[in-house]
């Protein structure tokens, strides 16, 4: 079973939207569930062992990641994906997937669908903050560090940088308070799809592929070899009850 998000279509036609969202868990959405992270390890990794090496650089390194007006330079990502690299959360996940893969090689080295994962995180925080920013919502600092204590003492961020773990903080508010705009799970999902869907996502070629079709990250080698989507999985009984 991929990441991709090919059990749910990207279109534009609103009822298929519809339809995709009536066949989630309707209930509503639980700001106070475990990690919104969780629900991203539940599916299967599918990808080769394929490491992308994390090369260094200055504060002046070229664009790596440009998510409409939110650029990431080189030198960030790198850094982040360094730090991300040491998480045993994710390399204990990776370990117990299907087929069981290494996440880290532990000498700067990463998984290529790690760095999907990553991007995937860094690009629904940047979708989500874009979402409240009009309903008149602003994230605020305590809100990330509510969410970088809750993640710690659950051992997410166990091993990871402290630049890391503070992405991954805000990542995790993002959607929480994402969470609170809508009624049900399925809505929050809807507009997340539909707010990807409208973004235009640049990534440098080193880091991997965005392909706008299946609004999905995908490895270097092309998306058959593996990536995960920006749009949240729909939620299953196993995961609305955590929490």
């Amino acid at each position: 079973m991929s990441d991709l998000d090919t059990d749910d279509p990207v279109t534009d036609d609103a009822a298929s939207d519809a339809a995709s969202d009536e066949a989630d868990d309707t209930r509503r959405a639980r700001p106070s569930l475990g990690p919104v992270i969780a629900l991203g390890l539940a599916a299967a990794v599918v990808v080769a062992a394929l490491l992308v090496v994390l090369v260094g650089g200055d504060d002046v390194s070229p664009v790596a990641l440009t998510v409409d007006g939110t650029r990431t330079t080189s030198a960030t990502l790198d850094g982040e994906l360094d730090g991300f690299s040491g998480s045993t959360y994710f390399q204990n996940g990776f370990a117990q997937g299907t087929p069981p893969q290494q996440f880290s090689a532990g000498n700067g080295s990463l998984n290529a669908i790690g760095t999907s994962y990553w991007l995937s995180f860094r690009t629904q925080t940047v979708l989500a903050e874009q979402i409240l920013a009009r309903h008149d919502v602003t994230l605020t600092q305590a809100q990330v560090n509510t969410q970088s204590r809750s993640l710690a003492s659950q051992g997410v961020t166990a091993g990871m940088s402290s630049e890391a773990a503070e992405q991954l903080a805000r990542f995790q508010a993002a959607q929480v308070a994402l969470m609170k705009q809508f009624d049900t799970y399925a809505g929050y999902r809807s507009a997340m799809r539909r707010e990807a869907k409208r973004t235009n996502v640049v990534l440098d070629p080193k880091y991997g592929r965005w392909d706008a079709k299946t609004l999905s990250y995908c490895v270097p080698l092309g998306c058959r070899a593996g990536g995960l989507t920006v749009v949240p999985p729909a939620q299953t009984a196993a995961s609305s009850s955590g929490g």
